[in-house]
């Protein structure tokens, strides 16, 4: 930028209704076509902002000294949305009013440069512009898929999590189911069970586990002992009951031993 030459472009952003002067008032220049000036490609675009006092300054090429009878548009947009737009022509002095230079015609072309070299600017300005863009799309791509990955990734754990519960679920269903069918056929999950719903003496029996079945379907000596004593109650009460019918059934000469003697 140092080797082209620049005009400053001075003006006062100032209020259409009061005409007070407008600070941090945007003001954008861009230059019509492409120019190029000892070999380095003109930039299109200046960018400045007005002061306290409204004032500002845009160091713009210099229009007279380009190939391409180029001018710049300018655009003034107030803090509050209010915008102006002009053209203007720079010429090649040191500084100018803006006001000076609006709505003047273009100049013709006055430095030596070729359609060839002028077409080479724009296609290389333009080759830049399309890497750019292309950069930007890849970019976004690249961001799209990792979305994507992260989601589907976010989908699966939801769904390992869901069929996990509902094997839960079904198997505390069969055991309950299998516990029903057990208790219906007089199988009881453990001697407690059992002892509280057989009747004394009945038999029953206690369900086996897959460790009891691994040792040979031997029931846990808790309760072997409480089978082997609930049947032992058993025997006993039965036997204190023959007992009993034996004493109610002894002869008279046994209950009354002197009886005989007396006839």
């Amino acid at each position: 930028m140092s080797n082209i030459p620049t005009c400053a472009v001075r003006s006062t952003v100032r209020d259409s209704v009061g005409g007070q002067p407008v600070a941090g008032a945007t003001i954008t220049a861009r230059l019509s076509s492409y120019e190029l000036y000892e070999g380095f490609v003109v930039p299109r675009d200046i960018i400045t902002k007005s002061d306290a006092n409204g004032e500002f300054v845009l160091n713009l090429f210099p229009n007279e000294l380009g190939a391409a009878a180029s001018f710049y548009d300018i655009k003034i947009i107030s803090p509050t949305g209010k915008s102006l737009r002009t053209i203007a022509t720079v010429p090649h002095q040191a500084t100018v009013d803006l006001a000076d230079i609006s709505d003047v015609p273009p100049y013709d072309g006055k430095i030596n440069v070729t359609m060839q070299q002028l077409d080479s600017a724009r296609g290389a300005v333009e080759v830049l512009a399309e890497g750019a863009a292309e950069s930007s799309a890849a970019a976004l791509v690249a961001a799209g898929i990792a979305g994507d990955k992260a989601e589907l990734s976010d989908q699966r754990a939801l769904a390992a999590a869901a069929d996990r519960a509902a094997a839960e679920i079904a198997r505390a269903g069969a055991e309950v189911a299998r516990d029903g069918a057990l208790i219906a056929a007089g199988n009881y999950p453990n001697e407690l069970e059992g002892r509280l719903a057989s009747a004394d003496g009945q038999a029953y029996k206690v369900q086996v586990t897959n460790q009891q079945n691994q040792k040979g379907g031997k029931m846990p000596q808790q309760e072997q002992q409480g089978s082997q004593q609930h049947q032992k109650a058993g025997q006993q009460n039965q036997q204190q009951g023959d007992q009993q019918n034996q004493k109610g059934k002894q002869p008279d000469q046994q209950r009354h031993p002197d009886s005989k003697q007396q006839r």
